[in-house]
């Protein structure tokens, strides 16, 4: 079962195995890929080969960075940034988690600064829902009285004309 951590400056993640080894904590990502816990990408293999032990796991997370850090062939899907801040994938399907991000860019700068980006523009849409769910509760609570007031008034006018 994936466990969900979430962090205030990277966003959510789900993990489905994790390693940890000292002050290390690594993460197999539920989309695929490996991360260090608090969100920050793996990018030396001494990383991988400090924290998860000997075996097959290790071997699978090699590979899998050794693959992103010397590309046999440029990712599958690459990630679009649109003017106003929204990522999605080159057929138009929407970047959905980190994960996606970390599973189509190479270790480095350009990935740190996609995931910040993304992060960011999470915890705004998130703000966001927030205050139209406010706005929507407080126009409920304003009709809900007004539309009380209403019957009240109706059923008032009705007992004086019996």
């Amino acid at each position: 079962m994936p466990q969900i951590l979430k962090t205030k400056t990277k966003g959510n993640f789900e993990f489905v195995r994790t390693w940890v080894n000292g002050n290390q904590h690594i993460g197999l990502l539920k989309k695929g890929g490996y991360m260090h816990v608090g969100g920050i990408p793996i990018k030396l293999k001494k990383e991988i080969t400090d924290c998860i032990p000997t075996g097959p796991d290790r071997d699978k997370a090699l590979a899998w960075l050794d693959g992103k850090v010397n590309p046999v062939e440029p990712p599958a899907r690459k990630i679009l940034l649109s003017s106003d801040g929204a990522f999605t994938f080159d057929d138009g399907s929407p970047v959905t988690s980190p994960a996606d991000i970390v599973n189509n860019t190479a270790p480095g700068p350009l990935q740190d600064e996609l995931l910040r980006l993304f992060s960011l523009k999470q915890r705004e849409e998130e703000k966001e829902a927030a205050k139209e769910a406010t706005r929507v509760k407080n126009t409920s609570k304003k009709l809900t009285t007004k539309l009380r007031a209403e019957l009240d008034g109706v059923e008032s006018e009705g007992g004086e004309q019996e």
